[in-house]
């Protein structure tokens, strides 16, 4: 389980509960999560991912937070890598809807120049910043302020 209770797999992969939705997990090991995990009960069922499978569902979360930053935030590749990091950082925790709420993040980003500043005070100001993971909103936003130019 995570910090807020979700249940996980491998490195962080939080299930998706919907009818048929985790493909991730389903592609690397042709299961639904309620092999994993007893939803009802709130316990795991002691079955586990292998190693290789971990490394190919880390591979497949990556790869959809990388297209979920991009969504977000089109001009990533235009913006200090750093932010870049960041960005798919934010969207690998919070998945492609959560980084999409940060809209005055993104509004400071598609700035020219970006301001930096700006879009790490708002990951300060969010839930995640308050609440959630206080000390990684906090290396995110020290992050991006250390950010230039595009």
């Amino acid at each position: 389980l995570d910090h807020l209770n979700n249940p996980t797999i491998g490195y962080g992969h939080k299930f998706i509960w919907k009818d048929k939705k985790d493909t991730n997990l389903h592609a690397v090991t042709g299961k639904w999560p309620s092999h994993y995990f007893d939803r009802a009960a709130g316990t795991d069922t002691g079955v586990a991912l292998t190693p290789p499978q971990m490394q190919q569902l880390l591979g497949l979360d990556m790869a959809d937070a990388v297209g979920n930053a991009r969504s977000a935030v089109p001009i990533i590749d235009d913006l200090d890598p750093i932010a870049g990091e960041v960005l798919v950082e934010m969207a690998f925790q919070l998945g492609g809807t959560g980084l999409g709420d940060f809209k005055k993040m993104k509004a400071a980003l598609l700035q020219d120049p970006p301001d930096y500043d700006t879009a790490a005070d708002e990951i300060l100001d969010s839930k995640m910043g308050r609440e959630q993971t206080p000390e990684r909103a906090q290396d995110y936003a020290r992050r991006m302020r250390s950010c230039q130019g595009r």
